[in-house]
């Protein structure tokens, strides 16, 4: 199922790249685990009921759980690729809606902080 599930998850960044890092089907191909880890995450959240819900409160948790059980002290899960993956979560899921939120940056805002 697993290997499944992150198969459709890299075809589907694959045929639609538009609002994905140029980086992220490599990044995804190479922690398809952790990608998988906060599809489970935000199933049993939205299995709870709620509507809405921060992907990055999802993110936090699985760095937490990813920093107590890997040995090798590689650090996957820096911020980088927050958006990406519940982005692709609401791809894989149309059903949930508006489940997560996203800032939408606008090229005013991208000068500013350059």
């Amino acid at each position: 199922m697993n290997s499944t599930r992150l198969a459709l998850a890299l075809g589907e960044v694959a045929m639609n790249p538009t609002g994905y890092r140029d980086d992220f089907y490599d990044w995804l191909l190479a922690n398809g685990h952790i990608y998988l880890a906060f599809e489970r995450e935000a199933d049993q959240i939205r299995a709870r009921g709620r509507l809405h819900y921060s992907h990055r409160t999802i993110w936090e948790y699985l760095r937490h759980e990813t920093a107590l059980r890997e040995i090798d002290g590689e650090f996957k899960m820096n911020d980088n690729f927050t958006k990406y993956v519940a982005l692709l979560y609401t791809r894989m899921h149309p059903e949930a809606g508006q489940f997560f939120s996203f800032r939408s940056v606008s090229v005013g805002d991208m000068a500013r902080a350059a």
